[in-house]
């Protein structure tokens, strides 16, 4: 196991290196120095103002076969920043150097390297190269939050890698920024959109009422502009129909043509929406030429995968007494426990880590309902399918 755990950080060392290597390459403007840590040091003790070699030799000192390799490391750093204080360079070669010998380094050391990288991680593209090496490395999600670029993009990422490694609280506070940011970025992209850019540019279904603000924009943009040609993103545009339906939203002229698209949208979506403004003479045409039932299918799970498990969502349109409990218990994982949502007509209502089972309250009504289960981190860390299944259902 302990060295199963060596080869592991040894790895996602390697990859780290890369990464930077990808993100920050060397200029091709100097000429190619030695790699040999001691030919660099007397290159430097030459040349005491090549800064070329003072960064070169950042990057391969703790190679060296030195007794002090530590202290040639530091001081070949200090050189290079003194001599080179404005670029990139020097920073990525002592981070290059300690990912590569993470192991070995001290605390204090692992800070350095870990404070010199940070203010680089700013850097869009050197985000994406470098979070999941780094993280692989370190598992500190907190200096990804404190340095990731702020993005809707990096914000997710970062929500994923939390929710996949269990670090559910660090889930929960990025996946509320990841709302927030998401709704930000769509109302300033907004008006530039063509209409049917507006639907592909909605979050992955399914939607639950924490998107309803960036929705509800989104009908009263495409009422400004409506939408008159397939977007061809029918997940997306079929939840967007769907939740507008169930919640009531307005105004819904600038999506009624989706009734004169099959293919769009379901046909049970189609029909319904077709019903609601009153086309009857569509809702006839998507009646006589539908090829199954055009009604929602009630008490029966939605989305279900192998062994009737839930991966990703699933879902159920229900008659409810009033309050109930969901008992909800793992199929598959690994050392890490599903982490489940559960939400009540799209509001989520409880959540929490199981283990082998576990229970949640639902504060229902009596009447009908759509009860969602979610499971966010839907793989595992070896990428496999992570597994719940739901148990009952009780007053």
């Amino acid at each position: 196991m302990r060295e199963r755990r060596a080869l592991v950080v040894a790895g996602a060392a390697m990859l780290a290196v890369a990464a930077i290597y990808l993100a920050v390459r060397p200029s091709s403007d100097s000429p190619p120095l030695s790699d040999d840590p001691i030919a660099l040091a007397r290159r430097l003790r030459a040349h005491p103002a090549d800064w070329h070699a003072a960064s070169a030799l950042t990057e391969h000192a703790l190679d060296a076969r030195v007794p002090n390799r530590f202290a040639l490391w530091h001081a070949a750093h200090d050189a290079a920043m003194r001599l080179a204080p404005m670029r990139e360079a020097p920073r990525m070669e002592l981070v290059r150097a300690a990912l590569f010998h993470w192991r070995e380094l001290s605390a204090a050391d692992r800070r350095a390297a870990l404070d010199t990288l940070g203010p680089l991680m700013r850097d869009e593209a050197t985000f994406f190269a470098m979070a999941r090496p780094i993280f692989d490395l370190t598992g500190n999600v907190a200096f990804l939050r404190r340095w990731n670029p702020g993005s809707e993009r990096a914000l997710t990422l970062m929500r994923d890698l939390a929710a996949i490694n269990g670090h559910f609280a660090e889930y929960r506070a990025l996946r509320a920024d990841v709302i927030r940011q998401r709704t930000i970025e769509f109302r300033q992209k907004l008006p530039s959109l063509a209409p049917p850019d507006i639907i592909g540019q909605l979050p992955p279904p399914p939607y639950s009422t924490d998107d309803e603000p960036l929705l509800r924009d989104a009908l009263a943009e495409l009422h400004r502009r409506p939408l008159i040609e397939d977007p061809r993103h029918s997940a997306e545009l079929d939840a967007f129909v769907d939740y507008a339906l169930r919640h009531h939203l307005q105004p819904l002229d600038g999506i009624d043509s989706i009734v004169q698209m099959p293919g769009a949208v379901s046909e049970v979506t189609r029909y319904r929406l077709a019903r609601l403004i009153g086309n009857e003479a569509a809702a006839f045409d998507i009646r006589i030429h539908a090829k199954g039932e055009l009604a929602e299918p009630r008490g029966v799970w939605q989305h279900l995968r192998e062994e009737n498990c839930v991966n990703g969502a699933s879902w159920v349109d229900r008659e409810m007494s009033g309050p109930a409990s969901i008992a909800i218990e793992t199929v598959k994982t690994d050392e890490v426990p599903p982490y489940v949502e559960v939400y009540l007509d799209d509001a989520r209502v409880a959540e929490g880590e199981i283990g082998k089972r576990g229970t949640f309250a639902v504060p229902a009504s009596a009447g009908m309902h759509r009860l969602r289960v979610q499971v966010p981190n839907l793989l595992t860390r070896n990428g496999a399918a992570r597994l719940v299944r739901v148990v009952s259902v009780v007053p």
